[in-house]
């Protein structure tokens, strides 16, 4: 028999199960006002993060909360000068998070820059600008993605005012040296049309960058546009293909002017939202080959009222992969932000939710989402506008089972429409932009919220965390499940390792084990009563086991 302690860092993971407090908070700041929230992001471990400009000006705001209870962690107001920042994202990677906005100074110089902060002091590592030469269409930042803490690619259009085009730029950046250094820089051009980029994803473990867009012929921008995708070598820049997707003629009246793509199932999900007659058009999901980007399946929905913003990103329900996508419905009768669902195989809708003590502006754009990939539960935020109460916003945290005691059900009615798909192609033109390292300086703010709802600890249906029978080989099983402190953990004759014990608030604790010949005997005597999770390599699969201590 031998015996260790165990204490060893890791994310809170819960397999399919809903522990923690739902909530819907309004937010303000005692100092510096909100603007609108641009962005929100999950560090992975315990954090997350909103990103606001301010009013009046001229810096970012970035919020942090605790990814459990969603306290605000503290607050972190950016500027550069006296300059203008207009936020776009907010990344985070190891110890730092990066900010992306664009700026324009007092000379009238204008373009992007991208922020290093230390995570933990909002210490300012660096700060780097990045314009348009001379003579060159000026640049507006849209998105960025992080390979990692060693480059960063940044997605901008490149907006030519005496042509009324806008054409596709990325830049690559080396993140990893004390002063980044840019790798390259190019502008992926159609001279007939004009696209909007909208976001940038990158393939991990092969060398493309995925870009999304909204394009327009020059002749025909209202009758002839849709969302576009281009794949590019993530290496050199090089531009590889491309497809654009457009509504059938006479099939409705949309025009596309949103889009979003993610990769998922080794296939990319596609969406578009769209106006119609001046109103709310139909919503557009597919499924896209990630190597022909040919559409496997779509679905086209109306939405009623609601507006929505066209980032859509997967969520892990207890029956499989949904597609989660939200926005904000203005009317009396449906009044608040929504959050809609769909499976991710043939795209049907799925669940909806309206959150009708919310405040939404007539659009669906002031509505972000993160979601944390832990399994399914209670793992998805949102920061949104709240209209009815100058410079304020709201933070929800709500359940990927589609149910929050916060909300009411939104229906929305499948369309007959579909979208075919058409071959495009594109130049890469090479424009080094004029890079250079800037000052940013951060200072601590306070934030203040009240909880408009908060829903005690409750268990999501299907729950399975108590025993009820021996393990068999490769299924991991704790007796007794409720404990007093101590357990046997078992997966039959299957191998176990690299074992953690986290508590409620996704910390690591300590923990005695013990080998034993029925498995591995746990301690958490002496711990405070709650919900734990084992997290153990199950003959090398990953794999938890919620424990309730009593």
């Amino acid at each position: 028999m031998k015996t260790i302690l165990l204490f060893v860092a890791a994310a809170l993971c819960l397999q399919a199960h809903a522990q923690l407090p739902y909530f819907l908070q309004n937010h303000n700041g005692n100092n510096l006002r909100y603007g609108p929230p641009v962005d929100i992001e999950y560090d992975g471990l315990n954090t997350v993060y909103s990103l606001h400009s301010s009013i009046p000006g001229p810096g970012a705001l970035i919020a942090k909360y605790n990814s459990t209870s969603g306290a605000v962690t503290n607050v972190a107001y950016l500027i550069r000068g006296n300059a203008a920042i207009k936020p776009v994202r907010v990344r985070t990677w190891g110890p730092n998070y990066y900010v992306l906005f664009n700026s324009a100074t007092a000379t009238g110089v204008s373009g992007y820059c991208l922020v290093s902060i230390n995570a933990g002091s909002n210490f300012v590592n660096w700060a780097h600008a990045f314009s348009a030469p001379a003579g060159t269409a000026p640049r507006i930042a849209v998105d960025f993605v992080l390979e990692g803490g060693q480059f960063a690619y940044i997605l901008s259009n490149a907006n030519n005012p005496g042509t009324n085009q806008s054409d596709i730029a990325v830049t690559k950046v080396d993140i990893s040296v004390p002063i980044p250094v840019m790798v390259w820089d190019n502008v992926y051009q159609n001279t007939s049309r004009s696209e909007i980029a909208s976001n940038i994803t990158l393939r991990m473990g092969i060398p493309e960058l995925i870009i999304s867009a909204i394009s327009s012929d020059l002749a025909n921008p209202v009758t002839d546009r849709g969302p576009v995708l281009l794949r590019v070598a993530s290496t050199s820049g090089a531009y590889l293909s491309s497809m654009l997707y457009k509504y059938a003629p006479g099939c409705n009246n949309a025009e596309p002017n949103g889009t979003w793509v993610y990769l998922a199932n080794n296939n990319f999900f596609l969406s578009s939202t769209s106006l119609e007659a001046g109103m709310n058009g139909p919503l557009w999901l597919s499924s896209i080959n990630p190597v022909s980007l040919g559409i496997n399946f779509q679905s086209n929905h109306r939405t009623g009222s609601a507006y929505l913003n066209p980032e859509i990103q997967p969520v892990f329900t207890a029956t499989g992969t949904e597609i989660l996508i939200s926005g904000s419905s203005p009317v009396s009768s449906a009044y608040g932000y929504l959050h809609l669902q769909f499976a991710s195989t043939g795209l049907p809708f799925t669940r909806g939710m309206i959150y009708q003590s919310t405040n939404p502006p007539n659009f669906g754009t002031s509505i972000f989402n993160v979601y944390k990939n832990l399994g399914t539960g209670l793992n998805i935020f949102s920061v949104a506008e709240n209209t009815a109460l100058s410079n304020n916003y709201h933070l929800l945290k709500t359940d990927d089972l589609g149910h929050n005691d916060c909300e009411d059900p939104y229906i929305v009615t499948p369309d007959g429409c579909i979208m075919s798909q058409y071959g495009i192609n594109f130049a890469r033109v090479g424009i080094p932009l004029v890079n250079a390292p800037v000052v940013c300086n951060t200072s601590n703010v306070s934030n203040s919220f009240v909880q408009l709802c908060n829903v005690p600890l409750r268990m999501a249906p299907g729950d399975n965390s108590k025993a009820s029978g021996p393990a068999v080989n490769g299924e991991l099983f704790a007796a007794p499940n409720p404990t007093k402190g101590t357990f046997i953990l078992s997966a039959g004759k299957s191998t176990l390792s690299e074992m953690e014990v986290i508590n409620a608030d996704g910390k690591k604790i300590p923990a005695e084990l013990t080998e034993t010949p029925e498995g591995i005997e746990i301690s958490l005597a002496g711990k405070k009563a709650g919900v734990y999770v084992v997290q153990v390599l199950v003959n090398g699969e990953m794999k938890h086991l919620r424990i309730v201590l009593e």
